[in-house]
């Protein structure tokens, strides 16, 4: 996970929610085969 150093990072915990599901997503994938 990248740390974002941003002074509003409103946007941006949006954008890393969608990552953090997508990435949950593709490994859960991956352990369901």
């Amino acid at each position: 996970m990248v740390a974002s150093t941003h002074p509003k990072p409103d946007r941006n915990i949006a954008l890393e929610l969608v990552r953090i599901t997508e990435g949950a997503a593709i490994a859960a994938s991956r352990w369901m085969g």
